[in-house]
């Protein structure tokens, strides 16, 4: 059903912005970031994809913005990181302007963090202008979310704000700002002659507002994994199915 509602969706449109989250969306999810690389054939996909003049291809992360790089190493990309606080690529440089005024209570809150969690096994990652708490690999789970609710909780301001994810706790700026909004902030700066296309794939809570955006334009939303509970108006079974997804994709000729 997908393969052909985007054949129809792809004919419509001389161009089209294919944006791709990374972790769960072009890798499987695994215990440590740094475990989560591509493979030598979605590599390969993502290049047909990038060299295909059909798509402006993006990369919609909530990882920090030059990890995300360092892991899909292919330039001419928009990449976006720490999930939209910052993105780069032909036409825009953009880091949002609260992140001036949390570099140094992500710090303080980090440090805080690695030391009431130290025995727990839960992993925090320090993104710059943002902290992930991952407690996949947690020996108490239960455990980890008091100690961490409490931390945070004693972290008296009101600069910081807390989503969740799959097995991990996000800590961002509070400003009303998200993947949804970056994905906007592209769309608009690459729809020259309003007639632009949009996909956007991803996995968890945080690509929801992605999803919400895309929907607002009748996209193609797509949900990887089981697709409960999701704005995504599609959905692949994992991250073989989104391979094989954008293979198809990349075969697709420019009109």
């Amino acid at each position: 059903m997908l393969k052909r509602k985007s054949q129809e969706y792809l004919q419509k449109y001389p161009k089209v912005c294919l944006f791709l989250d990374y972790d769960g969306t072009l890798t499987k999810i695994r215990k440590l970031p740094e475990l989560a690389v591509l493979d030598k054939n979605m590599r390969e996909i993502l290049t047909k994809l990038k060299n295909n003049k059909k798509y402006y291809l993006g990369i919609i992360s909530g990882r920090e913005l030059q990890d995300v790089k360092g892991l899909v190493k292919l330039n001419g990309l928009y990449y976006s990181g720490n999930h939209g606080l910052e993105i780069r690529g032909k036409g825009i440089n953009f880091t949002h302007e609260a992140t001036e005024k949390t570099v140094f209570l992500l710090d303080e809150l980090a440090s805080k963090l690695s030391e009431n969690l130290k025995d727990t096994q839960a992993f925090i990652e320090h993104k710059g202008f943002s902290l992930s708490l991952h407690y996949r690999n947690a020996l108490d789970e239960k455990l980890v979310s008091e100690i961490f609710h409490q931390t945070f909780d004693a972290f008296e301001t009101t600069s910081l704000q807390l989503f969740q994810g799959k097995k991990v706790f996000e800590i961002r700026p509070k400003v009303n700002w998200h993947k949804g909004k970056a994905i906007a902030k592209l769309f608009n700066i690459l729809d020259l002659h309003s007639n632009l296309g949009i996909i956007f794939i991803g996995d968890d809570r945080t690509d929801e507002d992605g999803f919400k955006f895309v929907n607002s334009l009748n996209g193609l939303s797509i949900h990887v994994g089981k697709g409960k509970n999701t704005a995504a108006r599609y959905c692949l079974k994992d991250t073989n199915a989104v391979k094989d997804f954008l293979a198809f994709l990349a075969k697709w000729s420019y009109s």
